[in-house]
C-alpha cells in the first residue's frame, strides 16, 4: 500500500530531518518562496516513496542523516571531499561515524597555522619590533607538525642578536611552507600606523581567531588542546538552542565568545568609530576556520582595516598572506566533484555493484561516464584502488546496494544538488565558482 505524499506524512518521515540548509528546511509551506517547491519535487516525493516501502528505518540510517546529511557543511569545508566520503562510507558501513567532519571542526595542522598569522597580528597591536616578531617566529620549528631541522654549527655566539637573523633567514621558508619575515612585513606594511580604530579591529578580530582557534575540534582535540591559558567565553557552546553538527556535545560556538562584555565593548567601539562598522565587526565575528576560503577571507578583513581612516577603498585582490594553497583549485575541484557525482549516479543505477561494473566494461575499456561530461574515466570498483589517493568513485565506499543504502545515496545525492544551486557549496565545485583561486588540489 502507498504512503500517501502529504504534509502530515511528509513531516513524520526520516527524510524530513535531512535537508538543514536547503530551502527544503523552511518546511512543506514555506519552502517555494526561497526557490524550492518541496510539495511539488518529484525526486523528493521518490525518495520519501523508497522510504516509505523500507517499512522500518535502521537506527544506523536515522543517525546517518541527524548527524551526517543533515548538518552537512553547506561550504563544503575546508578539508573537502573528506565530508562526502565520510558519508559515503558510513553509508556503506551501515554506521555513522564516531567523529564527524563537518561545521566547526578543524585539525591540529590548520589551527597551528592560524596561530602564526595570529601572532604576527598580536606582535603589530602591541607595537612589536618587527625584527624581535621574527627571531621569535625562527625560533619555532613547529613540531610536531614538521620533522626537527638537520643539526647546524652556528658561525657566531650562542644566543645572540645575529644567530636569530641567520636562523630566520636559513628557515624562514621551512615553517609550514611559509615565509613568515616577509608575511610579517606584509603585514605591518598592509595595516600601517596603529591607531585607535585599527587597534580595536585586531584585537577584536585576534579574540575571535583564538576562539576558533580554542572550540573548533577534530578527532583528536575535543577544546582541550589549544588556547588552554585563556578565558573567551563558555567553550561548551550551544547545543540546545543551535547544534552540535553531528558531534555532541560540542554546541555551536559562534554566540558564546559574543556575549562577553569585553567583546560587546570592543563591537560597540568598532561599530560607532569605523565607516561602516557594523558590517566590519559581522565580517570578522564570520572568520570560520573551518570554511574552505578561510585564510582568503583573513586577508581581505586585513586588507580592510588596513584601509581604515585612507578614505580609499581597500585593495581585495591583494596577496600579503602566502595563503593561496590554504583554498581551492576551481578546476580540480570542480572535475572531482564531477567524477563523485557520476559514480554516485552509476550506483543508484544498477542493480547490484558487479552489475554497475559490467556495464561499465561492457562500454569498453577506459570508457567516459556520459554523466560526468568526459572528465570522468570509470573503471571497476575493486579493492585495488583503495590507495590509489583521493578517489572520486563513490563506488569503493558504498558497496553492494541494499533498499536502505540506495534511498540514503538518493537523498544524499539530491541534498547536494540542492548546495550546489543555493549554497556556496556551489562556489566549491563550479557550479557557481566566484572569487580568487587558489592553487590547493585534491
Amino acid at each position: 500500500m502507498t504512503t500517501e505524499w502529504c504534509k502530515e506524512n511528509y513531516e513524520k518521515s526520516v527524510t524530513s530531518h535531512a535537508w538543514g540548509a536547503t530551502p527544503y528546511d523552511a518546511g512543506w509551506d514555506g519552502s517555494a518562496k526561497y526557490g524550492e517547491d518541496l510539495p511539488a519535487s518529484t525526486e523528493l516525493r521518490a525518495i520519501f516513496d523508497e522510504e516509505m516501502a523500507l517499512g522500518a528505518v535502521p537506527d544506523w540510517a536515522v543517525e546517518i542523516i541527524r548527524r551526517m546529511i543533515g548538518p552537512l557543511p553547506m561550504c563544503g569545508h575546508y578539508a573537502f571531499p573528506k565530508p562526502l566520503l565520510q558519508i559515503c562510507e558510513a553509508i556503506g558501513g551501515e554506521k555513522a561515524a564516531a567523529f564527524v567532519c563537518g561545521c566547526y571542526t578543524a585539525d591540529a595542522a590548520r589551527k597551528t597555522l592560524m596561530s602564526y598569522y595570529v601572532y604576527c597580528l598580536d606582535a603589530w597591536r602591541k607595537h612589536a619590533p618587527p625584527d624581535v616578531a621574527k627571531a621569535e617566529l625562527a625560533m619555532r620549528r613547529c613540531l610536531p607538525l614538521l620533522p626537527p631541522l638537520p643539526p647546524r654549527e652556528p658561525s657566531f655566539p650562542e644566543g645572540s642578536h645575529a644567530e636569530a637573523a641567520e636562523v630566520a633567514e636559513e628557515i624562514g621558508t621551512a615553517q609550514l611552507g611559509k615565509d613568515w619575515p616577509t608575511i610579517l612585513d606584509a603585514i605591518y606594511r598592509t595595516l600601517g600606523a596603529p591607531s585607535p580604530p585599527k587597534q580595536a579591529a585586531i584585537r577584536r578580530l585576534v579574540h575571535r581567531l583564538r576562539w576558533w582557534l580554542k572550540t573548533l575540534i577534530w578527532d583528536d582535540d575535543r577544546r582541550d588542546r589549544f588556547q588552554l591559558d585563556v578565558y573567551s567565553g563558555d567553550a561548551r557552546g550551544d547545543e540546545a538552542h543551535h547544534s552540535a553538527y553531528g558531534n555532541s556535545p560540542f554546541g555551536d560556538p559562534f554566540f558564546e565568545e559574543k556575549k562577553l562584555p569585553e567583546v560587546q565593548r570592543l563591537d560597540k567601539q568598532i561599530a560607532d568609530t569605523v565607516p561602516n562598522g557594523q558590517g566590519l565587526v559581522d565580517r570578522i565575528e564570520s572568520t570560520w576556520l573551518c570554511a574552505p576560503k578561510a585564510f582568503r577571507y583573513l586577508e581581505r578583513i586585513l586588507l580592510e582595516i588596513g584601509a581604515i581612516g585612507s578614505g580609499k577603498p581597500p585593495k581585495s585582490n591583494a596577496s600579503i598572506l602566502q595563503c593561496e594553497d590554504t583554498y581551492p583549485d576551481a578546476a580540480s575541484h570542480k572535475a572531482w566533484y564531477a567524477a563523485f557525482m557520476a559514480s554516485l549516479a552509476a550506483w543508484l543505477d544498477a542493480p547490484s555493484l558487479s552489475a554497475c561494473n559490467a556495464a561499465i566494461l561492457a562500454a569498453g575499456a577506459g570508457a567516459s561516464c556520459p554523466r560526468s561530461g568526459g572528465l570522468f574515466t570509470i573503471v571497476p570498483a575493486t579493492d585495488s584502488q583503495q590507495g590509489a589517493g583521493v578517489t572520486p568513485d563513490a563506488r569503493l565506499l558504498l558497496g553492494e546496494p541494499t533498499p536502505v543504502k540506495h534511498w540514503l545515496v538518493r537523498l544524499f545525492r539530491h541534498k547536494l544538488h540542492l548546495y550546489e544551486k543555493h549554497d556556496p557549496f556551489g562556489n566549491l565545485v563550479g557550479a557557481k565558482s566566484t572569487g580568487k583561486r587558489g592553487t590547493k588540489t585534491i
